[in-house]
């Protein structure tokens, strides 16, 4: 075991630290979020994320109505 109790890496492949979503593309977030608030708005932004692979953030975003500027 490395430093903070991580196992080392033998092959001296780095794991990944993006989210569930990086194996989607990034860029499809916002659809995926929109597609999911489409089917069931009524469920929690934190289910959506879940769902999704994102921040719980990023669907309370998308959810709310765009303003624009005054």
């Amino acid at each position: 075991m490395g430093p903070g109790g991580f196992v080392d890496r033998v092959d001296g492949e780095v794991p990944s630290r993006e989210g569930p979503s990086a194996a989607q593309g990034r860029e499809n977030v916002g659809q995926r979020v929109a597609e999911e608030l489409a089917i069931d708005d009524s469920r929690s932004d934190r289910e959506i994320a879940r769902i999704v692979g994102c921040d719980h953030k990023t669907v309370a975003k998308a959810r709310k109505p765009a303003v624009p500027p005054a």
